[in-house]
């Protein structure tokens, strides 16, 4: 599942229209060409949502076997190993600076989630989730990915 802030800002807006809210054109005083209020808003409020967030979109992937995560997007992983062990490994940290990847074990089997990655997770090759409910948090700066909770 994807959070995507388009539709947010398709909701916001039209919520706007519906209270009355008029967007009037403007004129680009470089260019004399006219700029649409209503794509500037929208335009604003995307803005918004990546300084916020650091990307528009959010996924949420339930695994139940070893995956190779290839998204350049925070990403939410609940892992079930209760078929057998798994590893998740995290994408290119250099895709990811500024972005988080949380991974929790779901299951109560003793089969280990074991989250890697080509770059360090904190001065390690691998993190690993033992228990049910157990979840690591690691963001990228480029180089590393640093856990964080």
């Amino acid at each position: 599942m994807s959070i995507n802030t388009d539709d947010f800002i398709d909701s916001y807006v039209q919520r706007l229209k519906d209270d009355g809210v008029e967007f009037p054109t403007f004129e680009d005083p470089e260019t004399g060409d006219d700029i649409d209020g209503e794509e500037l808003m929208r335009d604003g409020l995307e803005r918004l949502a990546l300084d916020l967030f650091g990307h528009k979109t959010h996924n949420l992937l339930t695994l139940t076997s070893t995956t190779t995560l290839s998204e350049d997007v925070n990403t939410t992983v609940l892992a079930d190993a209760s078929g057998g062990l798994m590893t998740i490994t995290l994408p290119s940290v250099a895709d990811m600076v500024g972005k988080t990847v949380v991974v929790k074990k779901t299951d109560s089997s003793g089969n280990t989630v074991t989250v890697s990655s080509t770059s360090n997770i904190d001065g390690n090759a691998s993190y690993s989730l033992t228990a049910q409910n157990q979840v690591v948090k690691v963001i990228s700066d480029g180089s590393t990915y640093w856990i964080t909770s």
